[in-house]
């Protein structure tokens, strides 16, 4: 499983988790892989209203997505986690120190952290922010699916096949 991570599983990490399902799938990635999402302190009952309407707009429905917390499962099972920002790999790291190896920035695992290798929280921002918080996270999600489409590099196949 790919697995992206933010504060409130409500915007980045749903929108990187919607992103990724679609690119996986058009890039042919193995259909046994999994993508999803959570957070290190959901509060909302549902993904962002901009987010959604974003997602939509890119043919994709998260209506359904129901905010989750990340828990030790989670990353057990994760093979590649991708966090948002410097302080949610640092609290991961700190609370789950099974994530060493597996867990990144996600501009970073792309290949663009630079010098703001972090995408910022657009929750309670206007629809723009939230739209240059999409294509952020669009930048970053393709290289990261261009990177990893038909390889073998994150031990993905047989222990996610009984999935």
């Amino acid at each position: 499983m790919i697995l992206f991570v933010c504060t409130g599983n409500t915007c980045r990490s749903v929108m990187a988790e919607g992103l990724a399902r679609l690119l996986w799938e058009r890039s042919g990635g193995d259909p046994r892989i999994k993508i999803s999402s959570a957070g290190l302190a959901p509060v909302e009952e549902e993904a962002s209203p901009y987010a959604r309407e974003l997602l939509s707009r890119e043919g994709l429905s998260m209506d359904e997505h129901i905010p989750r917390r990340l828990t030790a499962s989670l990353v057990r099972e994760a093979r590649l986690i991708l966090a948002m920002e410097e302080h949610h790999r640092r609290l991961i790291g700190e609370r789950y120190p099974a994530a060493a190896g597996k867990l990144f920035l996600l501009k970073e695992f792309a290949g663009i952290g630079g010098d703001a290798p972090g995408i910022k929280d657009p929750f309670g921002g206007s629809r723009e922010i939230y739209r240059r918080t999409l294509e952020e996270i669009r930048e970053a999600v393709e290289k990261v699916i261009d990177k990893l489409a038909g390889k073998e590099t994150l031990n993905f196949g047989e222990e996610e096949s009984d999935q």
